[in-house]
């Protein structure tokens, strides 16, 4: 029988206690435990998954029982065969878990879901997201871990995944495990908490010297190549201390068209980028993991000693402790602001903030958010982007949507 049973358990990681609700479950069920960003949402589905003791040393009191296959679907993709298209990546599940009796219905995913024919490498995050959630199909798990199932999805995407979760229920007898910032229709809420509040300075002082101010004009109907699609840029004319939002649904190409301007692509047609560019990605969990966090603002500074005590201290200022962390080890929110930081203070002409602020705690965004805008004030150049509306267009302003 499966079965879910959590009484009393407390989760001990370095310095923070982590204080699920009690939970106890054993018929199919859609439970969703709620907190804000960085109350260990992430650590107690690990918990569940059963890596946690042994990847982060996290110390657990209390009665933990998970009994039943389990599946754990991290908030960041980590696709492996980047060179598979999705349709072969999950064509690949099926034979691995042997479920060829699967096949029908991946020919009918084929059908709704055209971006299943594109390379995972070729995907956007939101894209992949729903790729990992669709091998669940697959793998038929007893009881499925889902981070933040909803985070940076578009309505579309959205839509997509509530129906995955709707037949894993319907077809099997799992029960569905996810987090979330904010409670959701039709779940049933559990609480989580943590002890180890953030404690802000009430000033985050920064003070970057761009020494080459920046622009970008790109006209419109200048595009890039994707294999055979063309995704156009709208009309975009920066001057220092300008910013812009690039909407549009998942897979629009948001990423792609940042991509041109921090030179990573080729743009074809009129445009003129100058300056240099800082870029913070969208996907950021291939990126440094086994690095040393304190050793990755070391290197975005380029060795520079001066953003590097500055960077250093306005990260422990925004509470987040570094100590002899990994990257991998750090929450998604800190992940971004540990590469954010260091290219403000190094005082970058143009910033790309590829998916904004997302996954960054309420607390820690607004004092972020004051550190952009001195950087603004100072004649840097922000370009964002958010998953919203049906088409890819630019918004005149900076919009950030935080957790």
């Amino acid at each position: 029988m499966t079965k879910l049973l959590l009484e009393n358990v407390t989760i001990e990681l370095r310095d923070k206690k982590i204080v699920p609700e009690n939970l106890f479950v054993t018929n199919p069920s859609k439970i969703l435990y709620v907190g804000k960003t960085g109350s260990g949402k992430t650590v107690l589905l690990k918990t569940l998954a059963g890596i946690m003791e042994d990847i982060h040393e996290a110390r657990i009191h209390g009665t933990l029982i998970v009994e039943g296959r389990t599946q754990y679907i991290p908030q960041e993709p980590w696709p492996l065969n980047l060179g598979n298209t999705g349709y072969e990546e999950l064509l690949i599940t099926t034979r691995l878990y042997k479920n060829k009796a699967q096949d029908k219905l991946l020919k009918n995913l084929l059908k709704t879901n055209d971006f299943l024919k594109k390379k995972i490498k070729e995907m956007s995050y939101g894209e992949k997201r729903v790729l990992d959630i669709l091998k669940t199909v697959i793998i038929s798990p007893e009881i499925l871990l889902i981070d933040e199932p909803y985070e940076s999805l578009d309505k579309s995407n959205k839509e997509k995944v509530t129906d995955i979760i709707e037949k894993i229920l319907n077809v099997g007898s799992a029960i569905v495990v996810a987090t979330s910032k904010k409670p959701l229709d039709c779940w049933k809420t559990y609480s989580i908490k943590s002890y180890s509040p953030i404690e802000l300075s009430k000033d985050i002082d920064v003070d970057p010297i761009i020494n080459q101010l920046g622009k970008v004009v790109i006209q419109e109907g200048a595009y890039i190549r994707r294999g055979k699609k063309q995704i156009k840029y709208p009309d975009i004319d920066l001057r220092p201390g300008e910013g812009i939002t690039i909407i549009g649904p998942n897979g629009a190409g948001k990423t792609t068209l940042m991509m041109g301007i921090a030179g990573a692509l080729k743009i074809h047609g009129e445009h003129i980028i100058g300056g240099n560019i800082g870029y913070v990605p969208d996907d950021v969990s291939m990126i440094f993991s086994w690095l040393k966090a304190i050793d990755v603002i070391r290197e975005l500074c380029g060795n520079n000693g001066i953003c590097f005590d500055e960077s250093l201290r306005i990260i422990k200022e925004l509470g987040i402790l570094l100590n002899d962390r990994y990257f991998y080890e750090l929450s998604d929110g800190e992940k971004r602001l540990l590469l954010l930081i260091p290219q403000i203070v190094a005082g970058k002409s143009i910033l790309l903030i590829d998916g904004g602020l997302e996954y960054i705690d309420q607390v820690r965004a607004r004092a972020v958010e004051k550190i952009i805008n001195e950087y603004m004030s100072l004649g840097g150049i922000v370009i964002t982007s958010l998953p919203i509306g049906d088409e890819l267009d630019v918004l005149e302003r900076i919009v950030f949507t935080t957790a």
